[in-house]
């Protein structure tokens, strides 16, 4: 059975903002494990999913973390960037 989920309708499930869908969605916001819970919960996903979910997401909000860090004590060059994007 195939489910259908839009922004609006997730927000409304969640009670959060359209805003805060899209963020996360979009990686502009890192979203909690409290989060992941609510979003999982609709999508009926394993637990072996959800405890996947919600490592990946602790490892990248780490490696967020120490590229923030490294971006304070030294500048970071775009051409750097592209070469890792590639």
């Amino acid at each position: 059975m195939s489910t259908s989920f839009t922004g609006s309708r997730t927000a409304r499930q969640l009670g959060w903002t359209q805003s805060k869908v899209s963020k996360v969605e979009t990686g502009k916001q890192m979203p909690t494990d409290e989060d992941l819970d609510g979003w999982i919960d609709p999508c009926q996903a394993s637990d072996v999913a959800s405890a996947t979910l919600k490592d990946a997401s602790r490892r990248a909000q780490g490696l967020h973390q120490e590229w923030k860090q490294a971006s304070l004590t030294r500048p970071v060059r775009i051409s750097y960037l592209c070469v890792i994007n590639r």
